[in-house]
C-alpha cells in the first residue's frame, strides 16, 4: 500500500500518490475555491501533510482516495471561509 510505503520514508510512494490523485483533488479544491493558484496550493499543502500523517492512516477506516478528498475538502472550505 502506498501510505504504508510512505510511512517508512519511501518518497516514490508520494510521487505515485500525487500522480494517481492530484488531478481529481485539484478539481475538488477548484470547485470549492475557484482560484487556480489557491486550489493548487491547497493540493500541494495536503500532499505535504500526507507525507507526515501517513503513519496515522488506517486503511480499514478509509480508502486512501476518500481520506485525501476529505482533507482537501476541509482545507478548501476553511480557505473559502477565511477569504470572506
Amino acid at each position: 500500500m502506498l501510505l504504508e510505503r510512505l510511512a517508512t520514508g519511501d518518497l516514490q510512494a508520494l510521487a505515485e500518490l500525487v500522480a494517481r490523485y492530484s488531478a481529481s483533488l485539484y478539481a475538488l479544491a477548484f470547485a470549492i475555491v475557484p482560484d487556480p493558484a489557491e486550489a493548487q496550493e491547497i493540493v500541494d499543502n495536503a500532499f505535504s501533510e500526507v507525507r507526515w500523517e501517513a503513519r496515522q492512516f488506517h486503511p480499514t477506516q478509509y480508502p486512501v482516495g476518500r481520506w485525501l478528498a476529505d482533507a482537501i475538502r476541509e482545507a478548501a472550505v476553511a480557505r473559502r471561509r477565511a477569504g470572506r
